[in-house]
This record gives C-alpha cells, sequence and structure tokens, in this order.
C-alpha cells in the first residue's frame, strides 16, 4: 500500500449482507407508525367487537368475540407494555419481534376477513379496517424500499433496447379506416 492508496480494507460476506440490510431497514417513524396503527387498530377493533356483541344474531355475536380477541392479539404483538398483567407478555414479545414483516402482514390481514364474512357491517369494517391497514404497512416494509434513482433509470433503459418487441409492434401496426361512407 502506497503513499496514495486509500483504499479500504476487504470486507467479509457478514460485513456486507449487515450493509444490506441496514439499508433495507425501515426508517424510525416508519416503525412507530406501524406500532401506532397496530395499537389503534386493536383498540378499535376491541371496542366495536364489543358494540358487534349487542346483537340477535349468533353470526354477529362469534364475529364480536372474534374482533375483541383478535384486538387483543394485535394489541400484545405491538405495544406488550399495554398488557402488563399478563405473566408470560415477555415471550410474546420476544416472538413477535423476531417475526419478519411479511410474517406479521400475513399474521394481521389474514384473520381480518373473517368477522367481514360473518356479519357485514359498520361497527366489523371499522373494527377490521385498521388492522388490515396496519397489514398492508407491514406487506410494504416487506417489500423494501424503492431503488435509487439511477437504478430505476438503468434499468428502464434496459428495456427500452428490445428491438424485436419495436419491429413486431410497428408490424402489426393497423391504419383506421377513416373513410366516412356516402349516402
Amino acid at each position: 500500500m502506497g503513499v496514495g492508496d486509500s483504499r479500504n480494507p476487504p470486507q467479509t460476506i457478514d460485513q456486507l449482507s449487515q450493509q444490506q440490510q441496514d439499508a433495507n431497514a425501515p426508517s424510525w417513524w416508519y416503525k412507530i407508525l406501524l406500532k401506532a396503527a397496530g395499537v389503534i387498530g386493536g383498540i378499535v377493533a376491541m371496542i366495536t367487537g364489543l358494540v358487534s356483541c349487542i346483537t340477535f344474531t349468533a353470526n354477529c355475536l362469534i364475529a364480536g368475540v372474534f374482533l375483541i380477541c383478535f384486538g387483543a392479539f394485535v394489541v400484545m404483538f405491538e405495544a406488550p407494555c399495554c398488557c402488563p398483567w399478563i405473566e408470560f407478555i415477555n415471550q410474546i414479545t420476544a416472538f413477535s419481534e423476531r417475526r419478519p414483516a411479511w410474517q406479521k402482514a400475513i399474521l394481521y390481514g389474514a384473520p381480518s376477513f373473517i368477522p367481514l364474512v360473518l356479519c357485514f357491517g359498520v361497527t366489523t369494517f371499522f373494527g377490521v379496517a385498521l388492522i388490515f391497514v396496519t397489514a398492508a404497512l407491514y406487506g410494504l416494509q416487506a417489500l423494501g424500499r424503492k431503488a435509487d434513482r439511477q437504478t430505476m433509470m438503468a434499468n428502464a433503459s434496459k428495456r427500452g433496447d428490445d428491438v424485436e418487441m419495436k419491429e413486431t409492434l410497428i408490424e402489426n401496426e393497423v391504419h383506421p379506416d377513416l373513410h366516412v361512407p356516402s349516402k
């Protein structure tokens, strides 16, 4: 290594993968948004579940109980500090933090349709809507960040070089007949 050589030491595969994970990690405000949407959605689901339980039909009663349980489940996963009386909340927190974003998206999104199928109404819709929004936000987190401008422009320019596609489009061009028949 000479006087003008300012090369960095070689990096290991672990260091490179850590840098890649850090680049795809969500920002602090997005993490707070996820937690807030989950907690608010869980609380709204529990409240609307109580309202749904005031009914004469068995399906709406089951949907209301499901909303209450599902809302408590989401609150336990997103904000364990809201449930300090549960003795095993530390294990639930550790389990929840180890889950990748795509698993949380499926865990919150798939069951959110069950109360709507059982009893479609305004209360069940609003109870499930915020939890489904939380699932959608986790799904967006799982997709990762958008690429930088240079990468997107490079990918777009690669697609523009498809000569065969352009030739097929030009050869198959149909000229409309603009002739108006006379009477």
